[in-house]
């Protein structure tokens, strides 16, 4: 079953707003550490890169303790009004760690914008 990312109450994300994803992964070795994640948003699964919608790197902030790994992919409001809202699309989150090794702790994921209404930008 496809993770779906939604705003804490459940619905959707709203296309303008920032907002953050938390990432927690368990089963990790407290001697592992990492170094990249990536957050790609694409149209369909089966795009290549180079045709995601949106992509997140994240160098920092990743957190190990008692075999659980935590950390934080900021987005911000000129990243969420990329996708169209109304449009299903397809993401998944990957991890770079200490040994060169790349995993997908979230290799199956679904966001679907909802298109805002006030457009505030301060």
């Amino acid at each position: 079953m496809p993770v779906k990312l939604t705003r804490p109450d459940g619905k959707n994300i709203v296309a303008g707003d920032d907002f953050e994803v938390h990432v927690t992964v368990t089963n990790i070795p407290d001697a592992r550490t990492f170094s990249k994640s990536w957050l790609t948003i694409k149209r369909d699964e089966a795009d290549v890169d180079a045709s995601a919608v949106l992509i997140i790197t994240v160098t920092s902030g990743f957190s190990v303790a008692s075999g659980i790994l935590t950390y934080t992919i900021p987005v911000t409001r000129a990243q969420s009004l990329l996708p169209t809202p109304k449009v299903k699309y397809a993401f998944d989150v990957q991890l770079l760690d200490s040994t060169n090794a790349i995993t997908t702790p979230i290799p199956d994921g679904e966001v679907t914008y909802s298109q805002q209404r006030t457009i505030a930008t301060s």
